[in-house]
């Protein structure tokens, strides 16, 4: 798993904790970034957010220059109550997960941090944690990004040293003055056909 598929679970739940102003008070009581193991009644009501897979595929020919990849991110949004009031609770539970659209997918914070997003699927479960019933909406969101993995070279081309021998090999610099030069080989330098950086390359890895 890449460190930047921890970090944009991350944010997702730090902006769906966020209070907004169509709820300025929490609806939920707990926030989890590990899937609902086990689950206490005084958690909920509990919203998690967790990564249940990724998936890498090669970015373009995967034998032809460094490692690209293209990530898929699958993402588990989950919001739990307790199912004993299953009226108003369940109402106000499925309002608020369907305002994570809302709050993810308009949010620049959000939306700059990935590619595209590719599927959602929206499903309910009901289960029985030990005295206390529980309806829990999960929420699994298909994200992509790219990465780039640049080699380690340690011994970079950065210097070049040349020194002429003329007319022939042995001739004496002594008799007939040589050239000796060192050239400095920029180090990252762009060709004039070469397109602008992708900000996405390079500084997402794992």
């Amino acid at each position: 798993m890449s460190t930047y598929a921890i970090e944009i679970a991350d944010k997702a739940l730090e902006l769906l904790k966020a209070p907004s102003a169509d709820e300025p008070t929490p609806f939920f009581k707990s926030y989890w970034r590990t899937p609902m193991r086990q689950v206490a009644a005084s958690d909920l009501p509990l919203l998690g957010v967790y990564i249940l897979r990724e998936t890498r595929g090669p970015d373009g020919y995967e034998n032809a220059g460094e490692i690209r990849f293209i990530h898929r991110l699958h993402l588990g949004i989950a919001g739990a109550i307790s199912n004993a009031d299953p009226g108003e609770q369940l109402r106000i539970l499925e309002e608020r997960m369907a305002d994570i659209d809302d709050r993810l997918l308009t949010n620049p914070e959000f939306v700059r941090m990935i590619e595209g997003v590719t599927a959602m699927d929206r499903r309910s479960q009901y289960a029985q944690v030990a005295e206390t019933p529980v309806a829990e909406i999960q929420i699994e969101m298909v994200v992509t990004f790219r990465t780039c993995w640049e080699p380690v070279v340690p011994d970079d081309f950065k210097t070049m040293h040349v020194e002429t021998r003329y007319p022939s090999a042995d001739a004496d610099p002594a008799e007939v003055q040589q050239i000796t030069q060192e050239y400095d080989i920029p180090q990252n330098a762009k060709g004039t056909h070469d397109g602008p950086e992708n900000p996405r390359q390079s500084r997402r890895r794992s």
